[in-house]
């Protein structure tokens, strides 16, 4: 089932710029495509715990579901799930929402690194300087050790 987003909605505004169109969607369609967080639950933890299930899927160039992922498609499910809709790729990742410092990172930022050969790489960090991306041997959770720490370029708060 495919859902409206309001990308969809300037989209069409654009389109009829003329006119105004009223657009009515139904619920049930709504809730297929929004995960409203359970009760008692913030919308970063949501965000954390959606990431968390997705632990131990493969690796995948370019992939952006639950057949494999890459760095930037494993954000955008994630965030996506939850009815935020990010930028695809890693380079327009790091323009959007306002940096912090990883003193005041919170669940849901996304923290970016460079990573020598490859480049950009982000990933969600998860509190307790603990983040989780899909590396090259698949989604997982990692501790931010020396060896993350001084490739961290910047963290970026969206929620």
């Amino acid at each position: 089932m495919n859902c409206v987003s309001v990308y969809d909605i300037k989209i069409l505004s654009m389109l009829y710029e003329k006119e105004i169109i009223y657009l009515t969607i139904p619920f049930f369609l709504l809730s297929s495509c929004v995960s409203i967080p359970r009760r008692g639950v913030s919308l970063r933890e949501s965000v954390v715990l959606r990431a968390e299930r997705l632990i131990g899927i493969p690796y995948r160039f370019g992939g952006a579901d639950i057949s494999g992922f890459d760095c930037s498609g494993f954000v955008y499910y994630v965030f996506s799930k939850e009815g935020i809709l990010l930028p695809r790729s890693t380079e327009n990742l790091i323009k959007t929402g306002k940096r912090v410092s990883l003193r005041r990172a919170e669940k849901g930022d996304l923290i970016f690194f460079r990573i020598e050969k490859e480049g950009l790489h982000v990933g969600i960090y998860t509190g307790n300087e603990t983040f989780i991306h899909a590396s090259s041997t698949g989604v997982r959770k990692e501790f931010l050790d020396r060896f993350w720490k001084k490739r961290i370029i910047k963290i970026k708060r969206v929620i």
